[in-house]
Order: structure tokens, then C-alpha cells, then sequence
């Protein structure tokens, strides 16, 4: 063995090499194959993206310029210099759009880059010179819109019929800010409006002609087909032994009317017919009786009390059938009306002689 093969044989043992692969060197055999099953095991761990140890690697070719203890994995010794070898020694994923690199410590390294072939960006991108989908101009790429609005040639524009959620009887629009607002529209769907309503051509609910819609009745009147018309017993407040009536100006006025409530009438009268109180037969309800006489049971009679006291002139008080007062002689109202020699008769109220 000469000086320079003693010195490479030293020289893989301190790199640690395996000892079948320096007997091989040192005997002169498979130099080749022990350098491409060097290169191919840093190969294939540097494809999986491997981050290291690397086995080392062998240099090829040229004069020793590099060292192959840190030239492994997807790089390479070419003519003496660590050479990247990403296309030869990593795999190939340009069907996904993404290229392949070497990193520092040898592994392969799969970053995107839409220069590896046509069609990486979408339709609203391009492909920029550092391999990066950016957005085209005039386009809706990376164009946020208000609720209200939709993008379109890249500028946001009004669209509240396919943005904005659509409310019944509601139609909506945008509003400065963007976002939606909502105005009554009685198109947008069926039964929007009341029954004596219909729906107009600008979408507001309007009164039918000869409905009750839009009329405002007084108090006594209520409306029928359009017309306020008097209902007096419908419109009006009850009270108590009152009958209202509808007053020309529409307001509610009431008159008695014992038939509407109960105790409406006085003890002795009744209610008839008509509503109104009258007097109960065999009653002194509306009996009146001159001067001196009082109604009993409907009659007038005389009331002698009604007269005045004249006992002391030996007068009783008489009321008469024409209601006055008279005073008549009686002896019978008191003792001493007679003269001596007479005695009073207490049926007549005169003075007879004393028999003899």
C-alpha cells in the first residue's frame, strides 16, 4: 500500500466509515460501488426530507476542495465543490405545485411555487417573479364586500335582492354604510295587507273604496260600508236608568229610561212601556189635596190637626170637603163652655138646660 492510499484509508477511519467499505478501498475493490452506496443512502434520506446525521458522503472528482463530511444528503461534491442537487436527489412534487429544495442540514425541502407549471393560481391570480399567486387587477381576488353588496370587476356594488336576507312584506336596500336595511313593500309577498286594504303599484297597502278602512266614526256613530251611521246602544257607555241617543254632532246624550237598570222608579210608581215612571194605582203618588186634607190610599181626607187648636175658646176644628178650616162651637172640647143652669150634650156640642 503506498503513502496515499495509507493516508485515505486514516482518513475514513476518523470519519468513521464502515470497515468493509475501507477494506474494500484499501484492496482496490468496488471503489465505485462504495461511493454510489454512499451517495445513494444520503440521497433517498434527503428525498423523505430527512433533517440528519447524514451518512458522510463521498466527494467526486476533482481536486479536494470539498469536504465530505459536511457535503451530504441532497447536496453533493461536483468537481471538488458542495453543489445543491434538489432535481436529482429529492423528489419531484410539481404536480402539486411546490418545488424542491435543499436545506442546510441536507434535507429536502418542498416549498409552494407556482412557476414549476401552468395552472398553480386560481383564475383571479397571477404567478409573481418569486413564485407567489397574488391577486389580478380588476378582479374580485382578496376584495371583501359589505353584507349589502357583491364584488364585481373588483369594486363593491349594490346588490341588496341577492345579499341582503329577504324579510315578508319587507323589500330591502342598502344603506350608506353597506349594510342592509328594510323598507314595507306589500309585493314581496302575499297577504301583507289587511283584508279592507289592497296593495298598491309602489307596494303600500292603500284603503279599499267602500270599506270601513281609514274612517274615523264619533263616539255615538259606528262606520258600515264606508258610512258612519248612528249606534247609539253599540258605541255609547251604558248608564243606569238612561237611554243614550246620538246627539247631532255625533257625541252621546242620554234621557231617562227606567227600563235600562233595576230600582229606577220611586216605591209607588211603576215603570210602562215607554221607559218612563208613572204612578202605582191606589197610591197618593201625584194626589194633591187642597188646605187642610192628606191623601190616604189615594184620596184626599180631611186633617182637623191641620186646622189649629181653639179648645180654649170652646171652638173645635173642622176641615171641610173643600180643604178649608172651620171652627164651630163645642162644648165638648173642654168643661166650662156652658153656662150654669146647662149641661153640655157631647154628641151635638150644644148646651141643653138642666132638667128641673
Amino acid at each position: 500500500m503506498d503513502d496515499g492510499s495509507f493516508d485515505k484509508l486514516a482518513k475514513g477511519i476518523a470519519l468513521g466509515r464502515s470497515r468493509r467499505a475501507l477494506l474494500k478501498a484499501a484492496l482496490g475493490l468496488g471503489a465505485a460501488g462504495i461511493a454510489g452506496g454512499a451517495l445513494g443512502r444520503d440521497t433517498e434520506a434527503a428525498r423523505r426530507g430527512y433533517p440528519g446525521p447524514f451518512p458522510r458522503g463521498t466527494e467526486m472528482g476533482g481536486p479536494e476542495t470539498c469536504d465530505p463530511s459536511t457535503c451530504y444528503g441532497c447536496h453533493q461534491c461536483v468537481n471538488g465543490v458542495c453543489t445543491d442537487q434538489p432535481k436529482t436527489n429529492c423528489y419531484d412534487h410539481t404536480d402539486q405545485c411546490l418545488t424542491s429544495v435543499c436545506a442546510p442540514d441536507g434535507g429536502c425541502r418542498y416549498p409552494f411555487d407556482c412557476r414549476v407549471k401552468e395552472g398553480c393560481c386560481p383564475a383571479d391570480q397571477v404567478c409573481n417573479a418569486d413564485g407567489a399567486c397574488v391577486c389580478k387587477p380588476g378582479t374580485c381576488c382578496g376584495v371583501t364586500c359589505p353584507e349589502c353588496r357583491i364584488c364585481v370587476d373588483g369594486a363593491c356594488k349594490d346588490n341588496p335582492a341577492g345579499s341582503c336576507v329577504q324579510l315578508p312584506c319587507k323589500t330591502a336596500f342598502c344603506q350608506s354604510d353597506g349594510t342592509c336595511g328594510y323598507q314595507d313593500d306589500c309585493r314581496t309577498a302575499a297577504g301583507c295587507c289587511s283584508a279592507d286594504q289592497t296593495c298598491n303599484a309602489d307596494g303600500v297597502c292603500v284603503c279599499k273604496p267602500g270599506t270601513c278602512c281609514g274612517v274615523t266614526c264619533p263616539a255615538c256613530q259606528v262606520c258600515a260600508n264606508g258610512v258612519c251611521t248612528d249606534n247609539a246602544a253599540g258605541s255609547c257607555p251604558n248608564v243606569a236608568c238612561k237611554a243614550p241617543f246620538c246627539e247631532a254632532s255625533g257625541a252621546c246624550g242620554y234621557q231617562d229610561d227606567c227600563r235600562n237598570g233595576s230600582d229606577c222608579c220611586a216605591a209607588d210608581h211603576v215603570c210602562n212601556a215607554d221607559g218612563v215612571c208613572v204612578c202605582k194605582p191606589g197610591t197618593c203618588c201625584g194626589v194633591t189635596c187642597p188646605g187642610c186634607q192628606v191623601c190616604v190610599n189615594g184620596a184626599c181626607v180631611g186633617d182637623s190637626s191641620k186646622c189649629g187648636d181653639h179648645t180654649d175658646q170652646c171652638q173645635a176644628s173642622v176641615c171641610g170637603i173643600d180643604g178649608a178650616c172651620s171652627y164651630p162651637f163645642d162644648c165638648a172640647v173642654r168643661d166650662g163652655c156652658c153656662a150654669d143652669g146647662q149641661l153640655c150634650d157631647i154628641n151635638t156640642g150644644q148646651c141643653d138646660e138642666k132638667p128641673v
